[in-house]
């Protein structure tokens, strides 16, 4: 298998009598994951009382494009 390449892969069963119909076919990327992000801000000029407006860059890519983001939160204390 090759980094960077995607690769789908299906499969069927047999016995005696024959073979199955094919499974759904799935795709999985060979590929690093991507670098850490750098820490995010907070922007001032957009949060309010009420809202946090968070703001980062873009982690480096690697093989494979970057899907998205989670961004988590805790309370101070917890």
């Amino acid at each position: 298998m090759t980094s960077g390449s995607t690769y789908t892969f299906k499969f069927r069963s047999f016995n005696k009598v024959g073979f199955s119909e094919f499974s759904e076919q799935v795709q999985f990327a060979i590929a690093s994951p991507p670098a850490k992000p750098v820490t995010p801000t907070k922007d001032m000029h957009l949060s309010t009382r009420t809202s946090i407006f968070i703001k980062w860059s873009e982690s480096q890519a690697t093989e494979v494009p970057i899907l998205g983001y989670k961004l988590y939160m805790s309370t101070a204390t917890g």
